[in-house]
């Protein structure tokens, strides 16, 4: 329940649950207006790294070439806490919300990120860590 409660509190003082699935998702918006949810129950937590799903629910369509038009993706990321580094497992995109309905495309990316300071995933991996690392 705390690490619930705790990834609540990360996203913003705007969270609420969603209503067609109470049960599954915290969310909050970004910067865009965009909503930014993470999976309940979907961190897999190792010595130094946590595996997690989120999904982004994209405020307008986006069109992309070779793609197409999506409304939501759905990512598996890898968060590395010992070098504050992550990568993107996995990225689905959904024609409709939650990453639902029609499977538009679906991707991997081997390659790690390593967010600045003050940037959204260098505050969020960090406050993950340091709650779920001992």
């Amino acid at each position: 329940m705390k690490k619930i409660l705790f990834i609540m509190i990360l996203f913003s003082t705007n969270l609420y649950s969603q209503n067609v699935d109470e049960d599954m998702y915290v969310c909050g918006n970004t910067f865009n207006d965009d909503e930014l949810c993470i999976v309940k129950n979907s961190l897999t937590v190792n010595e130094d790294t946590i595996i997690y799903w989120m999904v982004k629910n994209l405020k307008n369509p986006k069109f992309e070439e070779g793609i197409g038009s999506y409304r939501s993706m759905k990512f598996k990321i890898l968060q590395d806490c010992k070098l504050d580094r992550f990568k993107f497992l996995v990225v689905n995109t959904y024609d409709s919300s939650m990453g639902k309905g029609k499977l538009v495309n679906t991707s991997s990316d081997d390659e790690w990120i390593d967010p600045e300071p003050k940037n959204f995933w260098y505050g969020f991996n960090k406050d993950l860590c340091k709650n779920f690392i001992k």
